[in-house]
């Protein structure tokens, strides 16, 4: 049995006891001895009670019963020795499960089915779902798995797969399966075949060609033996453009292809590798697709046909249509214009054009996707007079040398409110999740130079993470996993003290404190603003960043004004500028 308080501030109320013991001391009531005693005793158990009501008293009684999910690999990368073990494990622990317990059975594959719902049943035969087998999805079967659970009693996820996840984030659905308290247990299976297995591990093929085009094909092999065997591509038309014999070991081998002309038009290519004996044919062939152009062409805009004339031998070698013009012959519409694949200014100055034309080659690259090219010449770039014209903001160079500027190293401790209100939802999510999910991205931007600290706090400080150099920021972003809920609410006053030692500690020039909270139960308000203040006085910033619309969300907002401005984020906006790179950008906060 454990006892709680959502509001332990309101416990300081318990100091009327004293006085009112004092009082039926010094002042007896009339009446009896016992009456007077019952009497006090009565009002003792009044103040308790009002006392506990207004601290939030909670007791939860431990339920007695554990529900168990048990996630199957089905896929086809699972050996059907290690899925018979898989069975097997599944089968004993039904047979060893107490009497008060339930569970339930999900196989998943490319997608995620429920074999059985949780229930006190001791048997599992065969499962009688059969998912795709062509890719592994471990967060389909995390997230099924987890909506299965019931609300009450122990709940726990076993996972029996051999890890070979290509497709969804499995990390992301266990963070979220460890903010709500459900351990996940692996039984780790073996994904090597029971035979021989031969397998095509990659292909590469560039998706998109010009007629007249030989595309490269590149193919990588693997084997858990060596194998002898042929590798065969088919080409658009069905027929067999390459056959050639391959001797396969254990180190990956890359087989490269130069494949025929293709005609203009979307093409497939199948490679297929024919190895006798193979017991895993799944992973044994692979389709490719490039989409094939008619021959690129290209205008050159030149003063003097002299200008272009090695650049358009070139061109013409490499079997791509050329047309030169001058500068007053240059196509005058946009539908002209794109008729050719890039346009290339040749040592062409900038008072050769009119301002429209300008602004017109510059839709032409912006809104058709058209190429843009300035060869190098006494009358090209700066000296052509380019600088500050629609055809310097198209180009991806500027015509003026940048100045470079070297930003300092910072310090960042970001304080995580972990308070028993951080597990309340927003849009389903967790607030705790989306705090998370935000120091994450901000972990991701970090350069090596700078340094990280995550401070998790309620009444005191959680797991800390750091301080950690930004060259180990995945390092951080795992250990972040390890952050657990707390209860009470956050006491700011200390949050702030902790969070000024290690930016005290630290030796960078630049140094940063970050809060994000709920702005509920935010304890401790008197003297926090204090603390900043002295912050700010000694260089360091702090933003404060509030997950949805709590009611001490004017304290927080106060405290942030202090130093740089107070960013207010509903969860939808949180959740965006967890997905945005630029959203938590340092030099922004």
């Amino acid at each position: 049995m454990n006892v709680s308080f959502i509001h332990p501030d309101a416990l300081w109320l318990l100091i009327v006891l004293p006085l009112l013991w004092g009082v039926a001391l010094i002042a007896p009531l009339p009446g009896a001895a016992w009456q007077r005693r019952i009497a006090l005793i009565l009002r003792t158990l009044m103040v308790l009670a009002l006392v506990g009501a207004l601290a939030g008293t909670q007791i939860a009684q431990p339920p007695g019963f554990t529900t168990t999910i048990f996630l199957l690999d089905g896929s086809d990368s699972v050996a059907v020795s290690q899925r018979a073990r898989a069975e097997a494990f599944i089968v004993q622990a039904l047979a060893a499960m107490p009497p008060d317990d339930q569970a339930g059975v999900v196989v998943f594959g490319r997608e995620a089915l429920v074999e059985r719902m949780p229930s006190p049943e001791r048997t599992f035969g065969a499962p009688a779902v059969r998912p795709a087998g062509s890719a592994t999805s471990i967060a389909d079967a995390l997230q099924l798995g987890m909506a299965l659970l019931p609300a009450e009693g122990y709940r726990r996820l076993v996972l029996l797969s051999d890890g070979g996840e290509n497709q969804g984030s499995a990390r992301e659905i266990a963070q979220r399966a460890a903010v709500a308290g459900i351990p996940i247990d692996v039984v780790p299976l073996s994904g090597v075949a029971d035979g021989l297995d031969v397998q095509i591990v990659s292909v590469t093929l560039p998706s998109t060609a010009r007629e007249g085009q030989r595309l490269p094909l590149r193919v990588d092999l693997e084997s858990n033996a060596p194998a002898t065997g042929r590798l065969i591509v088919t080409g658009p038309d069905g027929g067999t453009v390459a056959t050639i014999p391959v001797d396969v070991g254990a180190d990956r081998q890359t087989i490269s292809i130069l494949l025929p002309e293709a005609p203009a038009a979307f093409n497939r290519h199948t490679v297929r590798l024919d190895v006798p004996g193979d017991t895993r044919a799944q992973n044994n062939a692979v389709e490719t697709f490039s989409v094939v152009r008619g021959r690129p062409r290209v205008l050159l805009v030149a003063q003097s046909p002299e200008d272009v004339a090695g650049l358009e031998r070139a061109l013409h070698a490499a079997q791509i249509d050329v047309a030169v013009v001058a500068p007053s012959a240059i196509p005058a519409t946009l539908p002209a214009m794109s008729q050719y694949d890039a346009i290339a200014l040749v040592n062409v100055p900038r008072r050769a054009f009119s301002e429209s034309m300008l602004q017109r080659l510059a839709t032409y690259v912006h809104d058709r996707g058209g190429g843009l090219i300035m060869v190098g010449g006494p009358q090209s770039f700066g000296p052509g007079g380019w600088r500050d014209t629609p055809i310097e903001a198209a180009l991806p160079v500027t015509m003026d040398i940048p100045v470079y500027r070297t930003m300092p190293p910072v310090s960042v401790v970001i304080v995580i409110d972990v308070s028993g209100s951080m597990a309340m939802t927003e849009d389903g999510i967790p607030k705790l999740s989306l705090a998370l999910d935000g120091a994450r991205r901000i972990a991701s931007l970090l350069r090596d130079e700078d340094e990280l600290t995550i401070l998790p706090f309620n009444d005191r400080p959680g797991v800390v993470v750091g301080p950690l150099p930004g060259s180990q920021r995945d390092k951080a972003i795992e250990q972040m996993s390890q952050v657990r809920l707390g209860g009470s609410g956050i006491n700011i006053h200390d949050a702030l003290v902790a969070a000024a030692k290690y930016v005290r500690a630290s030796d960078r020039p630049v140094r940063h404190i970050i809060t994000i909270t709920d702005g509920n139960d935010t304890v401790q308000q008197e003297g926090a603003l204090d603390i900043v203040r002295a912050l700010c006085d000694e260089g360091v910033t702090l933003t404060s960043i509030a997950v949805g619309q709590g009611s001490h969300v004017p304290f927080i907002r106060d405290m942030a004004a202090v130093g740089v401005p107070f960013i207010n984020i509903s969860t939808l906006s949180l959740r965006r500028a967890v997905r945005l790179p630029n959203a938590l950008r340092l030099s922004e906060v």
